[in-house]
């Protein structure tokens, strides 16, 4: 199986690395899986096994072009950025979202095909200098799994693995408390 699959290396490219065998693989790396329809998988070191990514492929997000759609916002105003994105993104362009002495969260989800369930990967780039924001995997609008998000107003990749479940799934950035400022959100993947 050692040319069958790639390693998919984390960084500012998602560029494939070529293993050459699965004691190059470490617990949660993902890979794209060519005798598969070039799925994404999860390798999982305990069974020495992989789990399905979603959909899999480069074209399993449920995000597609997610800053064509309309986020859920709570106390936050949010808008189409052509002046600061992804300096790898194709689109030129982020969504920006901007808290104003406020508590709140702008969230994106879209709809799971009824036939797909298994391990999900959650991936967005973000930039701020905001303090004290969480990014979450929702399900239906129930947050799931948080990561604090890192304030240094350089872009920084974040992924989450999740279950896929319900009718939705997507990603939520929150402030819990009073914050002022912007983020910058680019590249999101949900599958």
């Amino acid at each position: 199986m050692s040319k069958d699959f790639f390693k998919v290396k984390k960084g500012l490219n998602i560029q494939p690395t070529d293993p050459t065998s699965l004691e190059d693989l470490e617990d949660g790396d993902i890979i794209i899986d060519s005798t598969d329809d070039n799925r994404m998988k999860v390798y999982d070191s305990s069974s020495e096994d992989f789990a399905s990514v979603g959909t899999g492929g480069t074209s399993g997000n449920f995000l597609t072009e997610f800053e064509k759609l309309t986020p859920d916002l709570s106390n936050v105003t949010s808008v189409v950025d052509t002046a600061t994105f992804l300096p790898i993104d194709d689109n030129n362009k982020s969504v920006k979202a901007t808290w104003a002495a406020s508590a709140g969260y702008i969230q994106y989800e879209s709809a799971v095909p009824a036939d797909v369930e298994g391990q999900g990967l959650m991936t967005v780039w973000l930039k701020t200098s905001v303090q004290g924001l969480t990014l979450s995997t929702t399900t239906d609008g129930v947050v799931q799994s948080s990561v604090p998000v890192i304030a240094n107003n350089k872009w920084k990749q974040y992924e989450i693995l999740y279950a896929i479940e319900g009718t939705e799934q997507g990603f939520r950035v929150e402030a819990s408390g009073s914050v002022t400022g912007d983020v910058f959100i680019d590249e999101a993947f949900v599958g």
